[in-house]
């Protein structure tokens, strides 16, 4: 996994202005950490890392060369490959297991990864029907439906806490973004910060509501029996 090389560096960048949507997903993954030891499993250039520095201190896995140097730059502990053997407490994955051909093995290896009574969150991009040129150009192999993440993980070996759909609002644009063919430069830094400040703040209304049917994106927490 060394040589991978993410290309969607330019799209995360943009998200670091997303500051609703940064911060609800920080309150996601704060609220149903375990004290303990933690990992970024796959922290990029290191936004949601640094939201959770005060509350988890968290170590990070990153295999792409450059974001794992400009981590270490900004005083993390990086990890390049995922070999671990029970030894955390919490780990936390936000947008990444899409981007792995072999999300099964991955998976697996984030279970051994956390120590018995350890929790794992994943959240990922939720609806194939949603796939789009903009999936293609970040290098995603596929999104997820709650099913379809569930079914990645040997509930004899551990036990689903929760598994919802997030950002209702983002299915609905998402969604009239893929059926007008729009351009994926649309999705610039201008835009993000229109969506986030004016559109976002209506899932504060809708996820409760809606958050079992629909959403741009889906995470399961589950912990390890």
């Amino acid at each position: 996994m060394n040589d991978f090389i993410y290309e969607g560096t330019e799209v995360l960048e943009n998200l670091k202005e997303a500051t609703n949507y940064n911060n609800s997903l920080r309150d996601l993954v704060v609220g149903h950490a375990k004290p303990g030891r933690t990992l970024d499993f796959g922290a990029g250039i290191g936004t949601f890392s640094e939201m959770m520095k005060a509350d988890l201190s968290p170590e990070c896995l990153e295999v792409d060369e450059k974001q794992a140097a400009f981590l270490e730059k900004s005083g993390f502990r990086v990890h390049r490959d995922l070999t671990f053997n029970g030894d955390f407490d919490y780990i936390y994955s936000l947008n990444v297991l899409e981007h792995i051909e072999d999300d099964e093995d991955i998976a697996v290896s984030l279970v051994d990864s956390l120590k018995h009574g350890g929790r794992l969150l994943i959240f990922v991009p939720a609806f194939n029907t949603l796939f789009s040129d903009l999936d293609k150009k970040v290098g995603h192999f596929r999104r997820y439906r709650i099913d379809s993440l569930r079914s990645l993980f040997d509930e004899t070996k551990v036990e689903i806490i929760k598994a919802r759909y997030f950002d209702t609002i983002g299915f609905l644009f998402a969604l009239l973004f893929k059926f007008l063919n729009l351009k994926t430069d649309s999705v610039n830094k201008k835009n993000i910060i229109i969506f986030d400040k004016i559109f976002y703040p209506l899932n504060f209304i809708l996820d409760p509501l809606f958050s079992r049917f629909i959403g741009k994106n889906v995470y399961v927490i589950i912990e390890k029996k």
